[in-house]
């Protein structure tokens, strides 16, 4: 992710998404993991992508209970998380794999306190997100209609062009007033609310294309 590449993804045609795996922030688990960019390193390139494209929205995703992720190294990611504010995030457990280059490091870490630092991280992020979604609340925004979550086809849910398909939320759109039925393409809609990780609007041009 250089300047070249930053330069067009300011081209309104492109969607400005970053999709950037730091899979963790602290030097010495980044190191048994022979991933060379620090999380210190990971905050200034988004920093500076937040400046060159102000609506540009970020997911990564990260692995907990690496071998050698103490909880100085976990608080360490946290706060990275806290400092970054994802749009998006997923969060993985790590698994002892044969054939892996860290299956030498052994997997000293209880699933139990895996699973801790998963939740921990996932209850930060759901604040986060929630931050996030709350700008976007009275914004008219084109959203994809991908399908009808109910018989009549009157509420549909779709996607933003800050919404990647099957792991980030989604938008669920009703008919307005009018509640006539929707149907899939691409289409006007403001945004009236949202949740913890989805936002709600209603349509208001269902001619837009």
């Amino acid at each position: 992710v250089d300047d070249s590449l930053i330069a067009i993804m300011t081209d309104r045609k492109i969607c400005p998404y970053f999709d950037l795996p730091f899979q963790h922030s602290h030097p010495h688990v980044l190191r048994l993991m022979r991933r060379g960019f620090s999380g210190r390193q990971a905050l200034k390139l988004i920093s500076k992508i937040r400046k060159k494209i102000p609506e540009a929205v970020f997911r990564t995703s990260l692995i907990v209970g690496f071998p050698g992720e103490g909880q100085k190294e976990f608080q360490n990611l946290l706060d990275f998380v806290r400092e970054a504010e994802f749009d998006h995030l997923g969060v993985f457990i790590y698994s002892q794999e044969k054939g892996t280059p860290a299956y030498s490091l052994g997997d000293p870490i209880s699933f139990e306190e895996k699973k801790r630092r998963k939740d921990t991280i996932m209850q930060l992020q759901a604040e986060i997100s929630r931050k996030k979604l709350s700008r976007f609340v009275g914004q008219k925004l084109e959203v994809l209609l991908d399908g009808s979550s109910n018989p009549q086809k009157t509420i549909y849910y779709g996607r933003s062009r800050y919404q990647a398909p099957e792991v980030d939320g989604i938008v669920k759109v009703s008919g307005g007033q009018a509640n006539k039925p929707l149907s899939p393409g691409i289409t006007m809609v403001e945004i009236t609310g949202y949740g913890r990780y989805d936002l709600r609007g209603i349509i208001i041009d269902e001619n837009f294309n």
